[in-house]
């Protein structure tokens, strides 16, 4: 998301650095972002518009190729299907985008459900992406738990009651997660724990 953003951006005659994306956008919503930084930049386009020429470089590159996936990441989602531990993903993407890298990493058998922000009218920081994902697992908070990468996943996931561990990225990593449940340095870890807590 972050090159994506730098591009649309340099198209207005602006940069985006590291350091501001992960003070400012990094986990948030697509149009609350371009909001941001048509404010900051003084652009003369709306925000739906920005939001709209992100969503659309982001379709023109996942039309090339998928999300990269983290090292490691294939191999642990086959073992804990295999295990038979639920899985979902919980994103503030649309959903065409997520069904694309679903699709060329395989893993369409892996989750599910995938609940999008095309699926709930608030995504994150709010709650709602979290409760419909356990409504549709048939599951209580408590019998469940999450695993984010920003304060604004983290903040979802406990507004509904989740326990949530964190696996910050390097665009993530100053982030305040200090109302995280636990603080992993990677997913196997991060996983780790929650079955743990699960017993």
């Amino acid at each position: 998301h972050f090159s994506i953003w730098q591009q649309v951006l340099a198209q207005h005659g602006h940069e985006l650095t590291a350091q501001a994306y992960e003070a400012e956008l990094s986990g948030l919503p697509s149009l609350h972002n371009a909001q941001k930084l048509v404010e900051k930049h003084n652009l003369a386009t709306t925000p739906d518009t920005l939001s709209k020429q992100k969503y659309d470089a982001m379709s023109a590159y996942l039309a090339q190729t998928a999300h990269p996936a983290l090292p490691g990441v294939k191999p642990l989602l086959k073992a804990l299907k295999a295990q038979g531990v639920t899985l979902a993903i919980v994103t503030g993407a649309p959903r065409a985008h997520i069904l694309s890298t679903l699709a060329e990493h395989g893993w369409n058998d892996i989750f599910t459900h995938a609940i999008t922000a095309d699926d709930v009218p608030r995504t994150k920081p709010y709650p709602e992406p979290y409760t419909v994902a356990l409504k549709l697992l048939g599951l209580r908070p408590d019998e469940a738990f999450a695993i984010e990468d920003t304060q604004t996943g983290m903040t979802a996931a406990r507004a509904a009651g989740l326990a949530c561990v964190v696996v910050p990225h390097a665009l993530s990593q100053n982030q305040d997660f200090s109302q995280a449940t636990a603080r992993a340095a990677d997913l196997a870890e991060a996983v780790a724990w929650g079955l743990e807590a699960q017993r």
